[in-house]
């Protein structure tokens, strides 16, 4: 949902971090984590892997106060409003075309946006579900700028600041290029999924951009992301996720741009995507690493 020309990139010091933790901020796993790469030097920062849920997290996480004044005014510098994606209604057909919305008893369909800064996503995502019945669906946006209520025909849409006031028992939780930004990320996500009904769907779409950064020597965007989540991360989801999940879909993510905005980018990425979605056809984990960011679909089970 956020492009890399929109990140924030700041050089923390020691008195902007907290201490690193001995344990992995993702998954709580106490046992040793590797060093994949120095993201700041003085005071030094490391790209920690986790063994076991296969996370890559900062070692020291950035103090709250300072996430607090980097998303303040994250949307400041963006001339596309509160969503970074170049064609929000393409990504909204293609979160529906993702998920498996089954009926539920009330026939009302619920939508969380986690981190859905203007909510445009989610209302589009929301108005092709409405149509053709016009059943109704309520959107809840959750997001730093907040915004007054609104009714869009079928579609009411409410924006909230914090996730725990978002009410259960959900269709679809939304979190498109939001993940990386967490420092909390398994209690979020553990939270995301508890508000799902039992056969909810969870589209995620996050940046993995270790092999680039490796190869061409891009910085890592820190303190704006203090995660780095690809293939092996999601499919290790379901083992160690405190709620029940099976993966529904699992592949390279959709390109954010397109070629009539942004001709060589979208080139590029379509060209690093594609080995990876050839192999996808047997694995879900593929060998070529360069595809820059992954999505998932995670259904609750119970």
């Amino acid at each position: 949902m956020k492009s890399a020309s929109y990140e924030p990139q700041k050089h923390l010091a020691q008195s902007e971090i907290y201490p690193p933790e001995d344990k992995c901020p993702i998954c709580g796993d106490a046992g040793p984590r590797d060093k994949r790469l120095v993201i700041q030097t003085e005071p030094e920062i490391h790209l920690l892997h986790c063994r076991r849920c296969f996370g890559l997290s900062a070692s020291h996480m950035p103090r709250r106060e300072v996430l607090d004044r980097i998303y303040g005014s994250y949307y400041d510098n963006s001339e596309r409003g509160r969503v970074i994606f170049q064609n929000p209604a393409r990504l909204a057909r293609h979160i529906v075309s993702s998920v498996d919305l089954r009926p539920n008893s009330s026939g009302h369909v619920r939508i969380i946006d986690f981190g859905g800064g203007d909510g445009s996503i989610s209302i589009l995502t929301a108005e092709r579900i409405a149509q053709p019945t016009q059943r109704p669906v309520h959107v809840q946006v959750i997001d730093y700028g907040g915004g007054a209520p609104a009714q869009r025909g079928a579609v009411a849409v409410e924006y909230l600041r914090e996730l725990t006031d978002a009410a259960g028992d959900c269709d679809l939780v939304i979190a498109s290029g939001v993940f990386e930004h967490i420092p909390d990320l398994g209690g979020v996500l553990t939270e995301l999924v508890g508000k799902l009904r039992p056969g909810g769907s969870l589209y995620a779409r996050t940046l993995y951009s270790l092999p680039l950064m490796r190869l061409f020597g891009f910085p890592m965007v820190y303190p704006a992301h203090v995660h780095d989540l690809g293939d092996k991360f999601w499919s290790a989801v379901p083992h160690w996720l405190s709620a029940p999940v099976d993966i529904v879909r699992s592949r390279p993510s959709i390109v954010e741009t397109e070629f009539r905005q942004d001709f060589i980018r979208t080139l590029a990425a379509h060209c690093f995507k594609l080995p990876a979605r050839i192999e996808g056809l047997w694995t879900r984990n593929p060998i070529f690493k360069f595809y820059g960011g992954w999505e998932v679909v995670l259904r609750r089970t119970v």
